[in-house]
């Protein structure tokens, strides 16, 4: 199974080079992108390319947090999945959340890949306009959705007993980012939030247990 978004685009190559990764008994692909920033008639391109490896279940867990902050983990646009699998443990996209289900499907996937092909190729696009995308727009409790998601990594490294210091340090930088993009989204142009009411987001924030350590 492979997810594309209807205003992406894919390289004329791309199901041909995951397909193949699959076929050498891999539980699950992952594949480089590019994000396309358009802007009215001109577009801004940002390549991202990991490096070409497999990976069994333990090495894969180690580099997890690498993975991660490099941004090749979320979204599930750049791989390439067995429909068995989910069939199998039920993986469904939670409902109840609009911002990071893509991330705690690919947690819960991730759980039981016993091998993982990383192509190096950018073979998706991703397009990202001005004004029409989710990211764009004020986030009413940002931080707490911010929260959510890293802790749900963290457990999931302990659950995997890959918690090392080196995927703490790069799952924290990660987390460090957001914060500072919750900080940010207080301040965006559709805020309805009073200064009292920003000043004690963001007393809560930099005083919460997760961002203290």
């Amino acid at each position: 199974i492979q997810f594309i978004d209807a205003d992406d685009y894919i390289e004329t190559n791309m199901i041909d080079k995951l397909v193949r990764a699959k076929e050498e008994g891999t539980d699950l692909v992952i594949c480089g992108y590019n994000c396309v920033y358009k802007k009215g008639c001109s577009s801004e391109v940002i390549k991202r390319s990991p490096t070409n490896v497999i990976y069994n279940k333990e090495e894969f867990m180690l580099h997890f947090g690498e993975l991660y902050k490099n941004v090749f983990i979320s979204s599930p646009c750049n791989k390439f999945y067995s429909s068995k699998s989910i069939r199998k443990h039920n993986i469904l996209f939670p409902e109840n959340i609009s911002l990071g289900e893509d991330l705690l499907f690919n947690l819960q996937y991730m759980t039981d890949c016993n091998k993982v092909k990383i192509i190096g190729d950018a073979l998706y696009n991703y397009t990202k306009y001005n004004n029409d995308s989710l990211t764009s727009k004020f986030k009413v409790n940002f931080f707490g959705n911010q929260k959510m998601l890293y802790i749900k990594v963290k457990e999931f490294l302990i659950l995997n007993r890959a918690y090392t210091e080196k995927n703490k340090i790069f799952v924290g930088m990660s987390y460090g980012k957001n914060i500072i993009g919750c900080l940010g989204n207080l301040f965006h142009q559709n805020s309805n939030l009073t200064v009292k009411k920003k000043r004690e987001v963001i007393d809560r924030i930099i005083n919460d247990n997760s961002v203290m350590e």
